[in-house]
């Protein structure tokens, strides 16, 4: 419980960081899918390929994961700043300084979350369409090869 006191002045940072892996991680991921679409149909090596649609798919996978866990930093932040409440003792400015936490990384988990889901959205298609073509090649009998 102690280190849930300890955290809470610093989720707010982890969130920040969070965000910045999570946009990394997003243009990897658009990167490697604009690649398939361009390379696909140019005859490239079919191992390679596959090696590329499992890293599209992988990034992906980790992109949508990130997007999904800013709330529960939020809500960390929000239980570990409400915990080091202490009622006993009139500290109004301790109390004030926790509830500011408390609320800010409530916030910041909710942002971040609403604006990744939003930059999702704009990018989801050309990410999906890029393993659905893969895919598409792949059933037409080019290749013999497992994903």
């Amino acid at each position: 419980m102690s280190f849930l006191i300890w955290i809470g002045p610093y989720i707010n940072h982890i969130i920040f960081a969070w965000a910045i892996i999570a946009g990394f991680v997003l243009f990897l991921t658009c990167k490697r899918a604009k690649f398939i679409n361009e390379k696909i149909e140019l005859g490239d090596d079919i191992k390679f390929k596959i090696d590329y649609k499992k890293n599209v798919t992988a990034s992906y996978d980790v992109f949508l994961t990130f997007v999904s866990l800013f709330p529960f930093w939020g809500m960390l932040g929000t239980v570990s700043a409400l915990l080091g409440l202490d009622f006993s003792t009139d500290n109004n400015e301790k109390l004030i300084s926790n509830f500011f936490v408390a609320l800010t990384t409530t916030g910041w988990g909710l942002f971040c979350s609403i604006l990744f889901k939003l930059i999702y959205s704009l990018v989801q298609y050309k990410i999906e369409s890029a393993i659905e073509l893969f895919e598409t090649f792949k059933n037409k009998g080019n290749t013999n090869e497992e994903t």
